[in-house]
């Protein structure tokens, strides 16, 4: 957790028919899918271009570099199709909870007309799929054939397509219908669903702390469905096994050093810690590093994000790798559009990897620290989104709050990197209730933390990247008794007895 202040041609009718107001479609440019299993496989198909290239060319080509290569990417490949079958199986059939009608809701016990759901595998559902009579008899009907009207005869006249997107898996679509009529998982939806609510951190600096398989209890009673712990607790990986719970799973600042200049140290690292939960634990990210870069750390992280990807793609296992910078990194950031790295020569390479492998960069965004530093011309409304105007007018962009303002002075950043697709995930955010006079106050966390948590899961991004969901956590969840005195010990959503510091919505998170 650290510091870092930021201020605050027209066309003719017969060529283009304009979509009705209540078009169905979804626009994929809205949807956020960079991180899907099924954006990786097309990722990783096109990194295999160059290699089948090297094995024509090799007249060993069964021993050669380039095979291997291609070895272990197919297994990468096979290895995310899995997690795709996973979620067909998870999601289930089209009439299932997750994926509700855009018109006419049904009993969520039953499939629609009150038919029974279908139950059963997914080779059985999708040769029902591919069985016209099957097909015709789970059929949806749009919902303004009435009820009485029989189901036959619609079968007769209605053409329709069901198919699988990363925009919606599942989905049935009703052509003939004027507008056409989908049913299936809206866009607003799929975007609740990948946020799949806010994260919080989950720190052990503390003597007094519930044992894990308590924690874990309480995050699952309180929808909390990601966490981010700072390094490799067995004890809590353990308690983490079938918690359906997501973890950042944080490498330890010491340990980069060796993790940089030893390979096999790397191997043995992922396969003690991530090898034996990778088949009960769902990890999100490996992050090698905490808030070390601009420190002097910093050479060592470029070479512990490769050697531990390289050990992971040889155990067969598909985790971005990233690691976690403070807002310290950046050399300017007011106004947002002129955000820029302040050692660009350590920035550049690590943005690369993450450009080429497709990761995030986790960055640590906190109002509190910028309104403290420059209180003066930073409003309080400003950085506890509580401003229902536009406070920094940036060009044609205009930010009412200082958490978009900062994420998008990150975003300006990566770009002059040449990280322009490298999106941004914010490990951390917070506010003290403790510790620091009348700002640092329970009223004032509890305005700060709900608002960002409604804020992070509306999923509609920030000014620079609208309708980006952004993926965010929380600092922190327990008030720790053995950090610094002061602020850094009431960041805390709950005490050590689980009994909350202020009250938090996380229903809205729900989706």
């Amino acid at each position: 957790m650290s510091s870092h202040p930021n201020k605050p041609q027209s066309q003719q009718s017969h060529e283009v028919t304009t979509p009705p107001n209540d078009s169905r479609k979804r626009k994929f440019s809205d949807v956020d899918v960079s991180h899907s299993p099924y954006f990786k496989i097309r990722a990783l198909v096109q990194q295999l271009r160059p290699h089948v290239i090297e094995v024509l060319r090799t007249p060993d080509f069964r021993n050669c570099e380039a095979a291997n290569e291609i070895r272990k990417r197919m297994n990468l490949v096979m290895h995310l199709y899995k997690q795709i079958q996973a979620e067909g199986d998870q999601i289930g059939s089209w009439g299932m909870s997750a994926c509700q009608p855009l018109l006419g809701e049904r009993n969520p016990e039953k499939g629609h007309l009150g038919e029974p759901r279908h139950t059963g595998t997914q080779g059985e559902r999708l040769q029902a799929k591919a069985d016209p009579e099957k097909l015709a008899e789970n059929k949806l009907p749009p919902s303004h054939i009435s009820s009485g009207e029989k189901i036959d005869d619609y079968r007769t006249s209605a053409s329709y397509i069901v198919g699988n997107s990363v925009v919606g898996r599942n989905f049935i679509t009703f052509t003939n219908i004027r507008p056409p009529v989908c049913y299936g998982e809206t866009k607003e939806s799929y975007r609740r669903r990948r946020v799949k609510g806010i994260g919080v951190n989950y720190g052990l600096l503390g003597d007094n702390l519930p044992p894990p398989d308590q924690v874990i209890a309480l995050l699952k009673s309180k929808n909390i469905q990601k966490i981010r712990i700072f390094d490799p607790n067995q004890d809590v990986l353990n308690a983490l096994h079938g918690s359906d719970i997501s973890v950042i799973l944080g490498v330890r600042n010491e340990d980069l050093q060796q993790l940089a200049s030893t390979p096999s140290f790397a191997t043995t690292w992922v396969n003690t810690n991530v090898v034996p939960h990778s088949s009960s634990v769902r990890f999100t990210y490996v992050s090698a590093g905490n808030e070390v870069v601009g420190g002097e750390l910093s050479s060592y992280v470029l070479g512990a994000m490769q050697n531990l990807d390289a050990a992971l793609v040889a155990a067969n296992i598909a985790i971005p790798v990233s690691t976690t910078v403070s807002l310290q990194v950046l050399g300017s950031s007011y106004p947002p559009s002129s955000g820029a790295f302040a050692d660009p020569a350590t920035m550049t390479p690590i943005v690369a990897f993450l450009s080429e492998k497709q990761s995030p960069l986790l960055v640590d965004a906190y109002p509190y620290f910028a309104y403290i530093g420059d209180p003066a011309n930073i409003k309080l409304e400003y950085a506890l989104f509580q401003e229902t105007s536009n406070v920094v007018k940036d060009g044609e962009l205009g930010y009412n709050n200082l958490f978009d303002a900062m994420v998008d002075a990150t975003y300006a950043a990566l770009e002059k990197v040449g990280g322009s697709n490298v999106d941004i995930v914010v490990s951390e955010s917070g506010w003290p209730s403790a510790g620091y006079g009348d700002i640092a106050t329970k009223g004032n966390a509890q305005t700060y933390v709900n608002n960002l948590i409604a804020h992070a899961s509306a999923g509609t991004g920030t000014p620079k990247r609208p309708g980006k969901a952004l993926e965010t956590y929380v600092f922190a969840l327990f008030n720790e008794d053995l950090k610094p005195g002061g602020t850094e010990q009431n960041f805390g959503l709950y005490y050590p007895d689980m009994t909350e510091v202020y009250p938090v919505n996380f229903a809205v998170t729900s989706g």
